[in-house]
């Protein structure tokens, strides 16, 4: 290769990901080299070769989401297991806050193949204990549990008849009592994510240790989760009461998709959105990638699907940052990764997957050398393509199909259906924080959720580009407000039955006009709303 003049080699993910990954982008820890691929030592031999040939290498990173599909996700199983008294809990884009006072401060999983009465009756959900705890196990996915419902199951050991010693029986006991005592998942305070896993890591230790000392817990233990999964199908069953009080709530994933309230990628629930847009989020799923360039083993990054993130501008240069720490290139100073560079923003060769349309250019304030070349490869494909050959093709497709409807209209079916089918939760809460704001202003309190869910879909679906962008988190450019204004003027146009003045609120949301007006809440919930939007566009 090196013969043939390539100066660098690219790789795609090399971070740990789900077993059998083909591909690498769903990650389960960003903190460790792909065992399956040669893991740390394997890195390291290829970053000796390279560099005795002198080439660097570009590798993929993936800020955007983790696969929450395997157990091997140790912050995801953190979430299950605690909830927003979690240590991860700010890592990941979850609503605890939903209209529907049913899922407030629970976590819908999309992950049933069938109604979960269904796979109860049909044995595919059980309860194990593994690893020092108790998990709920579905086809091949593994769910923690919540330690402080952990009673529901030991208490089942209390009983006479079960032939416990009286000293096991008193520690049983005493370990009810401290798993009473756990603080509330629902508090994502410090010390209370302190104090809940020192006493969970207490517990966990009492009830191993009783386990291995006792042979008849551990048989006792044996029945009750027996007889558990053997009554399955009766709700008020010890696996029925115990799944009901879980910070999760697994669904039917059609069912479950209309009430999502975790960010993904696209449609893929096995992968979710991570928020970067917190420093913390970002130095602990970027540790490693900056200790790998600054040892020089990595020489450049491609981004990928940077869109999908709340400020991708803010991302990049974090990200630049960070670079030039590890490079030597900026002095920490006390200010760290929100310090201003000794040089210019590009201190590393970053590259963005980014989406173009059109004469669409790459945002100004990305301090990124480019993009990768999709919008390239559009042209070079177009020397492959004879154009005076459209006319037939569109003839035979029409006779074939029975469509004539032009390529747009069908864009715009399309997007209307991809919103219905494959997007609803998201829709319906961007919906949501529409409605809430303007339940604040009486002059458009009079408008009802359903005309504002159509409202805002048309105009996601009628906007001209993959997505636009807001200036460092506040109003657009003018350039950018510019798609704002084609897409709501033409969702107004093509949907004549709904109230002008909802697109008007709409656009001004968007806009952020008349922000210097509002008092801090009103502003913040109004950028939210915008922000959300952008977001939604690049789903």
């Amino acid at each position: 290769m090196r013969r043939l003049g390539v100066g660098d080699l690219y790789a795609s993910p090399v971070f740990k990901a789900r077993p059998g990954s083909a591909h690498g982008y769903d990650i389960l820890d960003y903190g460790e080299l792909n065992p399956e691929l040669g893991g740390a030592a394997g890195f390291q031999r290829m970053a000796a070769e390279l560099r005795k040939h002198g080439m660097g290498l570009i590798l993929d990173i993936v800020p955007n989401h983790l696969c929450v599909a395997h157990e091997g996700n140790l912050w995801w199983n953190d979430v299950l297991r605690h909830g927003q008294a979690s240590r991860y809990a700010r890592m990941f884009d979850i609503d605890w806050r939903p209209t529907q006072p049913e899922l407030r401060d629970r976590l819908v999983l999309p992950i049933l193949l069938a109604p979960i009465g269904q796979a109860l009756r049909e044995g595919a959900l059980t309860l194990a204990h593994a690893a020092g705890e108790f998990w709920l196990r579905y086809r091949d996915r593994s769910l923690p549990t919540d330690p402080a419902t952990w009673p529901t199951v030991l208490e089942a050991l209390l009983p006479p008849g079960t032939g416990l010693a009286p000293g096991t029986l008193d520690a049983l006991q005493a370990l009810l009592a401290r798993l009473g005592g756990l603080p509330p998942r629902e508090d994502g305070h410090p010390d209370t994510i302190r104090e809940r896993h020192l006493q969970f890591e207490v517990c966990l230790g009492l009830l191993n240790g009783l386990l291995e000392a006792d042979g008849q817990l551990r048989k006792a233990l044996g029945g009750v989760l027996a007889e558990a999964n053997a009554r399955a199908a009766d709700p008020a069953g010890l696996l029925g009461r115990l799944l009901a009080r879980q910070v999760y709530l697994p669904m039917y994933w059609p069912h479950g998709l209309a009430v999502l309230n975790y960010r993904r990628y696209a449609d893929v629930s096995d992968l979710a959105g991570v928020r970067q847009e917190h420093p913390d989020v970002f130095l602990a799923t970027h540790e490693l990638v900056l200790d790998l360039i600054g040892s020089g083993a990595v020489t450049g990054l491609r981004v990928d699907h940077p869109d999908g993130l709340l400020d991708p501008a803010g991302y990049f240069v974090r990200l630049q940052r960070g670079c030039a720490l590890m490079l030597g290139l900026l002095k920490e100073g006390g200010r760290g990764l929100t310090g201003a560079p000794a040089r210019p923003e590009r201190s590393f060769y970053v590259l963005a997957e980014k989406i173009l349309s059109g004469e669409e250019p790459l945002r100004p304030d990305w301090p990124v050398y480019g993009t990768t070349g999709y919008e390239v490869l559009h042209v070079i494909n177009g020397l492959f393509v004879d154009s005076g050959g459209e006319r037939a093709l569109r003839e035979g497709y029409a006779r074939f199909s029975g469509c004539t409807e032009d390529f747009a209209a069908v864009l715009l079916r399309s997007k209307r259906e991809v919103l219905a089918a494959l997007l609803q939760g998201e829709h319906t809460r961007l919906t949501q924080r529409l409605a809430a704001i303007l339940k604040t202003v009486p002059a458009a309190a009079h408008l009802d959720r359903a005309t504002l869910h159509r409202a805002v879909g048309e105009v996601i679906a009628a906007f001209p580009v993959y997505t636009h962008y807001l200036r460092r988190m506040g109003p657009p450019p003018e350039s950018e407000a510019a798609f704002v204004l084609f897409a709501v003027a033409h969702a107004r146009e093509a949907n004549p039955d709904l109230p002008a003045e909802a697109f008007a609120w709409i656009q001004s949301l968007l806009l952020l006009e008349g922000a210097d007006t509002l008092d801090r809440p009103a502003f913040a919930a109004r950028q939210e709303f915008a922000l959300r939007f952008r977001q939604m566009l690049s789903a």
